[in-house]
């Protein structure tokens, strides 16, 4: 089957159940191991029809309709039979218990659903946990095997009239006020970055894949259930809740499997090399992946060769990397390097980047570890031999047999005050705009193309480039609009092209991302705005001034990390108790961004850097901050304890807890509750003790700070920490534990408490 010729999804799953009827499609494994369902091309077609029948009567076709569901084959068939019925899906993810549901009802405001599905348990959860606000007036539909089963039997389906440049899915993405924008991705737009990314990975309907990222996301939508179904390949589908309880999940399926593709954000290699164990890894055999694509987020060298090195014996091929570049407004990939090269990395003067200048450094002096530290923002603390990639690491150096040479820099870049001590940084190539793409660097504010080997926005011109925003026609104009001009200014050059926000340079060819123009944080591949979360914290205690404070990320160990800046007001400085200051901002940004901060810096009134029109300038603040600019009226920092100390506390906890011995009196970990004990012979008080030193582990607090009747959010806890927290926790006591307990248990008394029962 040639799939350009194919004008909607509709078309492809048609050809492929007629192909293929009983070939497998997709198998889902329910906790990341036991295969507990599968569909064919068959089953999914029948299944799908039978929803878009059911949607045909009721007046569905033209309109939206949420898909709210937890990772797994419902969701699949849902969003098939949306298609199938001219509906105009859009996905969504139900709300954690406890959670408001602030980004669900966006949602539904902005995309004015009039329907939606999803199962029968997510459906009274949430009917009970938001009740009958405005915003969720829809009707609610379940597709249940008993709802499929009727609806095939008694509906006839009729084919929707569809065409390639229609509207196939509103694709929500993060929005810089709070409410999400959706993304007007039409079938032409999904039927061409399939082929684009087929073309890259080469893969073919002899590959197989695994994919652990969560289906309402562009990655793991497009890439997890879309593109399998476009080359005819086989699909094992995990949640990410599983392999973030178990990153040995993921290798564990690829491994099983004989997966040829798979892949996630950076953090997700760093997360397997952070958990899995020696004697975990023994079993694997990864010899079959081919395709690791990287992506998402900012992609280390360092984590490309810690990865390799760590599982090299698994037969692990580090040719297989394949970062790539992408956005749901380009549907999802941008560039990419082929599967049958390997990475390119350049070595560049981190200083001079930070000033959006290039300066190519030489290969051999960096091998030698002559040069400063990996990242441009650390200072060289420790031998740079140790933190470069280099023999271990099948990489393509570039520039190679060049002399350094230094661009100069575009003025109307922000620049930021940094260090000048003379510092290296490797940027990991994400490879060429294949196919009918183009792909040019822009003066950001000029419009003007930059010259070659210049730093600036990256624009893109493609037939994956979405149709814009959804009933945002000005912003949709700025953004996927755009036209670059002369070198005088004077006349249109080109376009339109799609402005993506982010800075980086062309060499040879290839694609390097810098930076970003915008002021997003990315953290384990989430987008997150400044502007909420700063709206978040600022209510937190009466003491913050409000518009005063800047949230920002810098890079800790190569991982971005959250970083608040925040000033005080006038009249509270005399009484501050900063400690219930920088509590309340851990606890507000736990609680409504489910993310850990990694320091906070409470400054005087006026000492926040901001423009003459009063705009906070957050790049300024995170200069400041790195070159230790601030004057601080009290400052937080993670790294400000003796981890070693914590370490050997933790572990004396967990050692007495294995030889039972008495602890002593220590009132944090004790409460007035008789001495309970659960059948395994665990009781209340030393459950409590394992969560504690656990938590200080994790957190990197002295177990003697963590008051097990304070709610987990009190120490920020980050929903990743809690949901590993989980996997170790119900491995100790021998009985699986729900992802979402420590919702449902909100403290360390309360989650002991129901242990001792269950």
């Amino acid at each position: 089957m040639n799939e350009l010729k194919q004008k909607t999804l509709v078309d492809v799953l048609e050809s492929r159940a007629q192909e293929s009827e009983t070939q497998t499609a997709y198998i889902f494994l329910k906790d990341g191991e036991t295969q507990a369902d599968s569909l064919t091309y068959a089953d999914l077609m029948r299944q799908s029809r039978a929803i878009a029948a059911y949607l045909q009567t009721i007046g569905a076709a033209g309109s939206r309709a949420l898909l709210v569901y937890p990772s797994g084959l419902e969701f699949i068939a849902a969003f098939f039979g949306c298609l199938s019925a001219g509906v105009v899906p859009v996905p969504a993810y139900p709300p954690r218990l406890n959670q408001n549901g602030d980004r669900l009802r966006a949602i539904a405001a902005d995309s004015q659903a009039t329907f939606a599905l999803s199962t029968r348990a997510i459906i009274e959860k949430l009917q009970a946990q938001l009740g009958t606000e405005p915003e969720f007036g829809f009707q609610w539909i379940t597709t249940s095997p008993e709802d499929l089963q009727s609806w095939g039997e008694g509906i006839p389906w009729k084919p929707p009239t569809l065409n390639s440049d229609g509207l196939a899915l509103l694709q929500y993405t993060s929005g810089s006020t709070g409410i999400p924008k959706g993304v007007m991705i039409s079938h032409s737009n999904l039927i061409h970055n399939a082929a684009l990314i087929q073309h890259c990975f080469q893969d073919s309907p002899e590959s197989m894949g695994v994919s652990w990222l969560p289906m309402y996301h562009d990655m793991g939508l497009i890439g997890g259930v879309l593109q399998p179904l476009f080359i005819g390949r086989p699909m094992v589908l995990m949640s990410p809740t599983a392999f973030i309880q178990k990153p040995v999940r993921w290798l564990q399926a690829i491994s099983r499997y004989r997966a040829t593709t798979s892949g996630g954000p950076n953090f997700a290699y760093d997360l397997c090399c952070q958990k899995i164990r020696a004697e975990q890894a023994l079993d694997l055999d990864l010899s079959s992946w081919k395709v690791a694509f990287t992506g998402s987020e900012s992609i280390r060298a360092k984590t490309l060769e810690d990865f390799a090195h760590q599982f090299r014996s698994c037969d692990f091929d580090p040719r297989a990397f394949t970062p790539c570049y992408g956005m749901a407004e380009a549907t999802l990939m941008v560039a990419s390097k082929r599967s049958d090269a390997a990475p390119t990395i350049c070595a560049v003067d981190g200083v001079a980047l930070e000033q959006h200048r290039l300066k190519f450094l030489e290969p051999s002096a960096l091998l030698n570890g002559d040069l400063g530290a990996t990242s441009p923002l650390e200072p060289p603390q420790q031998e740079v031999a140790q933190d470069l990639p280099i023999q271990n690491l099948p990489i393509q150096i570039a520039p190679t047999q060049t002399v350094p040479t230094q661009i100069a820099p575009t003025e109307n870049l922000p620049t930021q005050n940094l260090p000048t001590q003379n510092v290296a940084r490797w940027i990991v190539g994400c490879g060429k705009a294949w196919l009918d793409q183009k792909l040019i660097i822009v003066d950001p504010v000029s419009l003007v193309p930059c010259a070659p080997q210049s730093v600036g926005e990256i624009w893109v011109s493609s037939p994956s480039v979405a149709q814009g925003y959804w009933q945002r026609p000005d912003e949709s104009d700025n953004a996927f609009n755009a036209y670059a001009l002369s070198a005088q200014q004077s006349e249109v050059q080109e376009g339109p092209f799609l402005r993506t926000g982010d800075l980086g340079f062309l060499h040879q060819g290839e694609l390097f991302i810098t930076g970003r123009l915008k002021d997003v944080v990315i953290i384990r591949g989430r987008n997150h705005y400044p502007q909420d979360i700063e709206e978040s914290f600022q209510t937190s205690h009466p003491g913050l001034r409000a518009g005063h404070g800047a949230a920002f990320s810098i890079p800790v160990d190569g991982i971005e990390r959250l970083v608040i800046a925040q000033e005080i007001e006038r009249q509270a400085l005399r009484t501050l108790e900063e400690d219930k200051v920088i509590q309340a901002i851990r606890q507000a940004i736990s609680e409504k961004h489910q993310l850990q901060i990694y320091a906070i810096a409470l400054l005087k009134p006026g000492t926040l850097p901001k423009t003459s029109s009063g705009k906070v300038q957050r790049s300024a603040c995170r200069a400041a901050f790195l070159a230790g600019e601030f004057t601080p009226v009290a400052e937080w920092r993670e790294s400000a304890v003796n981890v070693q100390d914590i370490q050997r506390s933790a572990q004396a906890m967990l050692e007495k807890l294995s030889a039972k011995e008495d602890f002593g009196a220590n009132p944090l970990l004790e409460a007035d509750f008789p001495q309970r004990q659960k059948a395994s012979g665990l009781t209340q008080e030393e459950i409590q003790r394992w969560i504690v030193a656990n938590l200080a582990l994790q957190l990197q607090v002295s177990p003697d700070e963590v008051d097990i009747t304070e709610p987990f959010s009190h120490y920020g806890l980050d929903s990743a920490v809690a949901v590993g927290l989980t996997a170790e926790l119900s491995d100790w006591i021998g009985k699986d534990l729900d992802p979402t307990i420590f919702w449902e248990y909100p403290s360390i008394e309360s989650l002991a408490h129901y242990l001792v029962d269950c």
